[in-house]
């Protein structure tokens, strides 16, 4: 199980000691955000988690992380700590969508971390995370195409059905036109992410391709999510169908894996160079 961390937060440290057979590594403290599979995983007396894929990957940066430029200096990643360190769990905050996904908090205190779990160079964790986030956000991005998708669909099946003044309601103008937006911006978000997949299948370098992706993909299902509830009436400001979930869900997608402000700034600096020396 892989989760993400505040990269420039709260200054943790990982240090080096004599350990033993346990790592050159010590982590102070640091809480980090899961699911309750992970926080609920339990321990053996030896300290190791009974399932080995019961682990996580921690980002973590010396106190002084960055230099004058604002640039990150050095930071190290580590995957498979739980089966080796100190840890408690916590509830983590309900989130207004993605309800079947549940979240909790991992915290590990005073911990110690085997030299094998290093990912990588030691002081490279920021690329290391960084490059993980290609194959993150071209996840988003197809998820959203899928949200959207689920939009047409759950239209298409309201709107021929269901019928006002005498017609369906699929027969009002005003009715298509957002329809026909609806299924052009999907198609897009779809052919955006295939392009991306496609060239990361390739094994070419795709951070802009996939940054926007993701932008379009999340937006476009977010803007049809938004017209699916108003295009159900005052029935889709209820559970009775499946669009106000989808209008909720939606708008987690704009946020992580880097906010969509965050994939407008690599996209542009991609294009057109940071204007740093």
């Amino acid at each position: 199980m892989g989760l993400a961390y505040d990269v420039f937060g709260n200054g943790k440290t990982a240090l080096r000691g004599s350990l033993g057979r346990y790592t050159p590594y010590s982590i102070a403290a640091v809480d980090i955000p899961a699911n309750n599979q992970a926080a609920n995983t339990t321990m053996t007396p030896e300290g190791s988690a009974r399932d080995s894929r019961d682990s996580i990957n921690v980002m973590l940066l010396p106190q002084r992380a960055r230099t004058q430029g604002g640039r990150l200096e050095r930071s190290n990643t580590f995957t498979k700590v739980l089966g080796t360190t100190a840890w408690s769990t916590y509830p983590g905050i309900t989130r207004s969508g993605e309800q079947a996904s549940d979240h909790a908090v991992i915290r590990l205190q005073d911990c110690r971390v085997h030299k094998s779990a290093l990912l990588g160079k030691e002081g490279e964790g920021f690329k290391v995370a960084m490059g993980a986030l290609d194959h993150g956000r071209l996840g988003v991005a197809a998820g959203a195409v899928g949200v959207a998708q689920a939009c047409i669909d759950a239209c298409v099946e309201f709107l021929t059905k269901r019928q006002q003044f005498g017609q369906r309601l699929a027969d009002f103008q005003m009715v298509q036109q957002a329809m026909a937006d609806m299924f052009v911006e999907t198609e897009a978000a779809r052919l955006l992410t295939y392009k991306a997949a496609a060239l990361k299948d390739a094994g070419v370098r795709t951070t802009t391709e996939t940054s926007a992706a993701k932008l379009y993909a999340t937006e476009a299902a977010s803007r049809a999510a938004s017209k699916a509830v108003f295009l159900h009436g005052s029935y889709g400001y209820t559970n009775l169908y499946p669009v106000e979930r989808y209008y909720r869900d939606i708008k987690g997608f704009e946020i992580y894996e880097g906010t969509n402000f965050i994939q407008r700034i690599i996209i542009a600096r991609n294009l057109l160079g940071s204007g740093k020396k």
